[in-house]
């Protein structure tokens, strides 16, 4: 690892301290999960199409998070139905 575990833990704990107002409002959905350093982000689309963000944060700061889609009907990793479609903003009305 290029960064120390308990170096990566107080880096994101204090952004998810900073972040928390911001999901409050946005009504995500935080979920860390410290012993697999990942980040859970629940949340809605503009037309209320759920989605779940997965940001896998090894090495972190020293490398950005590895950001995946969930499908969440099935919770499988990066298939098509997980990821958000077309080209308009998918997650801010217009």
């Amino acid at each position: 690892m290029l960064v120390e575990r308990a170096v990566t833990l107080t880096h994101v704990d204090q952004e998810l301290a900073s972040l928390a107002p911001v999901a409050r409002e946005r009504r995500w959905g935080l979920i860390w999960r410290p012993e697999e350093l990942k980040l859970l982000v629940t949340m809605f689309a503009h037309n209320g199409d759920p989605y779940i963000v997965q940001f896998t944060c090894d090495d972190y700061k020293a490398l950005p998070p590895i950001i995946d889609f969930i499908d969440p009907l099935s919770f499988e990793l990066g298939t098509a139905r997980a990821t958000p479609k077309g080209t308009d903003s998918f997650f801010h009305s217009p």
